[in-house]
């Protein structure tokens, strides 16, 4: 009988603990974050794209530098300033350099 109470008393303790941490798993999985902020971040290449992968802009260094876009066909590769490139929607590029 005795044995029963104590193990009675341990899945209460058992099921007390759980239950805690799983209401602090659940509150931390749903809590805003969206006021995430960054000081400075390194990168050597940014692309925004659609949805649908189009690619419409690329800020990038140097030697990461996308080549160019005509009518959805990649120009020749060359060596291009670091900046950023715009593409419009008849993928032609408008390049502004920094």
């Amino acid at each position: 009988m005795e044995r029963l109470l104590k193990e009675v008393r341990m899945l209460k303790i058992y099921s007390a603990v759980l239950t805690i941490l799983c209401t602090i798993f659940i509150f931390l999985a749903f809590r805003d974050k969206s006021g995430q902020h960054f000081k400075e971040i390194d990168v050597e290449r940014i692309n925004i794209v659609e949805k649908d992968g189009t690619l419409k802009m690329v800020i990038s260094n140097k030697e990461r530098q996308h080549p160019g876009m005509v009518n959805y066909k990649m120009m020749k590769p060359r060596e291009r300033e670091a900046g950023m490139i715009f593409f419009n929607s008849k993928g032609r590029m408008r390049r502004t350099g920094v």
